[in-house]
């Protein structure tokens, strides 16, 4: 009886968090479309039927309990966007943002540094998964790139991305090749998270926000969600 009291006490003390509510474990869909390409706007053709991520969630508040996680939504709205192709993963981001005009005054090109300012970062398991291990790739609003492999940073190369401010946020689509992650589009998916730092120049003030896919900490495996290949390719 004691297991199934301590469950039962975990689940209702999770429902009276100030969460959003218990959903099941992360997974989005990664549709097989033959004009996937960097486009920025997420009503053209390229992004016809592609996965989507509505909302991501504040780092930290994610709690899985009996296969359901709860956490906090992030109050910056973000949307995600995942198609594939024969040859590559494309993952677009709409980062909104009520203080747009920030962006360009803290987001700069300097590769030679960790991106700075408005920042995406996307962790991708691929070959590495085997170890327990993952490709971490980053930007910020300037498409200013960076590149590691779990924490050791390596040149930024064979992945693009395109970037653009607008008036109510930032957009951004990367293109990864399945050989830069070890893998072939004949793979049923792999495990990743995305990240937002928003306005991270102001963490000192406390006026910034670090957001996840469900709410799991960085450079975690275990807080990892399923991407699931489908249609043509690996279907």
């Amino acid at each position: 009886m004691k297991p199934f009291f301590f469950q039962l006490l975990a689940t209702a003390w999770l429902l009276v968090l100030p969460m959003t509510g218990l959903r099941a474990q992360l997974s989005v869909e990664v549709p097989y479309h033959e004009k996937a390409a960097l486009d920025l706007d997420f009503t053209s053709p390229a992004w016809a039927g592609a996965g989507r991520i509505d909302g991501l969630h504040k780092m930290g508040s994610s709690l899985s309990v009996m296969g359901m996680v709860a956490n906090e939504e992030a109050k910056q709205a973000s949307r995600i966007y995942l198609a594939r192709d024969g040859e590559a993963l494309y993952i677009g981001f709409e980062y909104l943002d009520g203080q747009a005009e920030e962006i360009a005054k803290t987001s700069k090109v300097d590769e030679a540094h960790w991106p700075k300012g408005e920042v995406a970062e996307i962790y991708l398991d691929g070959a590495r998964a085997q170890e327990g291990g993952y490709y971490h790739f980053a930007f910020n609003a300037a498409g200013s790139r960076a590149e590691s492999v779990e924490r050791s940073m390596v040149p930024a190369s064979g992945w693009e991305v395109v970037t653009r401010i607008d008036k109510d946020g930032w957009r951004a689509v990367a293109r990864i090749p399945y050989a830069k992650l070890g893998m072939t589009a004949d793979a049923p998916g792999l495990r990743g998270l995305f990240y937002r730092d928003y306005h991270s120049h102001a963490r000192e003030e406390g006026k910034n926000e670090r957001s996840t896919w469900g709410g799991g900490a960085l450079h975690s495996p275990d807080a990892f969600g399923e991407l699931i290949f489908t249609g043509g390719k690996g279907s």
